[in-house]
């Protein structure tokens, strides 16, 4: 148990960047302290607490059980009130150091990081982080404050969640540009006679592409399950299985690898591009800043 009713939540500062450091040295050049002042620091807290929170090592420290019991305690909220409260301090982009994260599908993240050194030249860094197939993942991870923006081919419709449409485009077939079977055009019947590279991304109990045909279509033959789109479509390029993807991914990639691209053989919608934030931080001046410029770079993609 604590021994003291003040708690100095410095000291929580402190032990989560040691935590994730595992050194001592790299916590006082992040903290901008003295090694002696950060083994200081977690001496305090040792004995706040009443419990040892890290063995030191040959090299570096070892979190002990009760570290990382504290780490998953006390992390979360931690985050989420310091961003929240660095967020409505004044925010200029061109002055600020703060460090963005952004989950992006990998189909746009290229495109959107190349954009991003072009545009982004103050302080503030922006790092695109690769869209976890999971949703719970995400949503997780974006109400944690891990993440600041989530952009997704869903609004996921969660309490907490705000979300605005930023993109739309078509949707394409690639196959093998020598596919044996298959000509300048594929017919509905061919389409679903054919086995499918899937790309693994399940929103709310769908098959995000699934979610884009406008009516129901029968289920497709399974050639290979792929978490990166660009990994699906090197499979593609390289064997008898068709899959789809965007229209501008597919015309990035047929200069790289030897497909070709055809319509979809059934009415099926646009994918949508949305980007969604947490709606404490509507009024946050940095989220606003943040969330304005990818939106603004998505509707070029």
């Amino acid at each position: 148990m604590p021994k003291a009713t003040h708690f100095d939540l410095n000291l929580l500062r402190v032990f989560l960047s040691v935590y994730k450091s595992r050194s001592y040295t790299t916590t006082a050049e992040e903290l901008d302290l003295t090694p002696s002042a950060v083994s200081h620091a977690i001496k305090r807290l040792n004995n706040q607490l009443g419990e040892t929170l890290f063995q030191r090592k040959h090299v570096g420290v070892e979190a002990t059980y009760v570290a990382h019991d504290l780490f998953k305690q006390v992390s979360a909220p931690f985050y989420a009130i310091e961003r929240t409260i660095l967020g409505y301090e004044d925010f200029s982009a061109t002055e600020t150091d703060r460090t963005f994260r952004v989950f992006v599908p990998d189909v746009y993240m290229s495109d959107l990081i190349m954009r991003l050194a072009e545009k982004n030249k103050g302080g503030a860094q922006v790092i695109c982080v690769a869209l976890p197939p999971d949703q719970d993942e995400t949503y997780d991870a974006l109400a944690s404050g891990e993440v600041d923006l989530v952009v997704d081919f869903v609004a996921p419709h969660l309490g907490g969640v705000a979300s605005i449409l930023a993109h739309q485009e078509p949707m394409v077939c690639v196959v093998n540009e020598n596919h044996p079977r298959i000509g300048d055009t594929i017919s509905y019947d061919e389409y679903f006679s054919e086995s499918h590279a899937f790309l693994n991304l399940l929103r709310f109990n769908s098959r995000a592409a699934d979610t884009l045909a406008k009516q129901p279509i029968p289920q497709r033959k399974i050639h290979s399950e792929h978490n990166s789109l660009y990994s699906m479509l090197h499979t593609i390029a390289h064997t008898d299985a068709i899959g789809i993807c965007t229209k501008n991914a597919a015309i990035r990639i047929q200069e790289a690898l030897p497909v070709k691209i055809m319509d979809v053989p059934y009415e099926i919608n646009k994918v949508a591009l949305w980007v969604n934030w947490p709606k404490k931080l509507d009024n946050n001046p940095a989220n606003q800043w943040l969330r304005s410029l990818v939106i603004e770079l998505l509707a070029q993609a």
